[in-house]
């Protein structure tokens, strides 16, 4: 089983107008710090549903139209070593490697500038910005552990659209782009997906009920970078589900509630949180 940092993200839940990350403790193994009924926890989160022997009522509704509002996203890039990353170690390294090739020269070639141009692409967070890219469908420059999150509000209950795009999971196993997905396999279940899509019901501005994941349909990513997401989703259906909080895995709730978006276009500013 594979292990992920952990994050709890604080006011992140429906009717923000602001992201704020929180941090939930934990490191390369993936602990978290402890949780709390109010914060949503990332890869990955369960709902809460009362319990008790009433009869089975939906909380999300049957299906949801193409309107979308309060549109939030954040990217959280890889966090650096106190500034060193790649890029620094590799200019230092393609420097004297140079140096020395070129001393029978009689000192560098113009063309060698220290640090070879390919070496961008191994960085993640690189001093002094964020790389970015991918609306032409190219990946992400990016670091192991970037992801993105976006949430868009779906009615006034108020349930809310939760998009979560994790490097290194199902589709952006090789590291997040632009593209056209079909949630079919790892996409579907929440511990596995790399592209998760879910909607999450009755939320308040410190919890949730219920969340449910998708189970089908396809999601078009037009836009990914570090300053905008935007893309699509056509027939996508989803079931109520449970979430392991130890494994993350998505299993559907006995209720057997069910819902779909037939299209629906997204489409946020992203913050980016260091």
């Amino acid at each position: 089983m594979r292990t992920v940092t952990k994050l709890v993200l604080c006011g992140f839940i429906g009717l923000v107008s602001a992201i704020v990350a929180c941090s939930g403790g934990g490191g390369d193994n993936g602990d978290a710090g402890s949780d709390s009924g109010s914060d949503v926890v990332l890869k990955k989160e369960t709902g809460t549903k009362d319990g008790g022997d009433a009869a089975v009522v939906c909380t999300a509704d049957s299906t949801y139209g193409s309107s979308v509002s309060n549109q939030v996203a954040g990217f959280y890039p890889t966090p650096t070593d106190g500034g060193t990353d790649a890029a620094t170690t590799d200019a230092a390294t393609d420097a004297a490697t140079d140096a020395a090739t070129d001393a029978d020269d009689g000192g560098a070639d113009a063309d060698d500038g220290g640090a070879d141009a390919d070496d961008a692409g191994d960085a993640g967070v690189l001093e002094g910005g964020i790389d970015g890219g991918g609306s032409d469908g190219g990946t992400i420059a990016g670091g192991p552990n970037d992801y993105y999150l976006y949430q868009g509000d779906l009615n006034g209950d108020v349930d809310y659209l939760d998009i979560q795009l994790y490097t290194g999971f199902g589709v952006f196993t090789n590291g997040i782009k632009a593209g056209s997905y079909p949630l079919t396999g790892d996409e579907v279940d929440y511990a596995t997906c790399g592209l998760c899509v879910l909607i999450r019901t009755d939320s308040t501005s410190s919890s949730i009920t219920d969340s449910y994941m998708a189970t089908g349909g396809t999601v078009v990513i037009s836009e990914v970078s570090p300053s905008q997401l935007t893309g699509t989703l056509t027939n996508v259906t989803f079931t109520h589900v449970d979430i392991d909080e130890s494994t993350f895995e998505s299993t559907p709730n006995a209720d057997g509630c069910k819902s779909d978006i037939a299209a629906l276009s997204f489409s946020a500013a992203v913050t980016v949180e260091q």
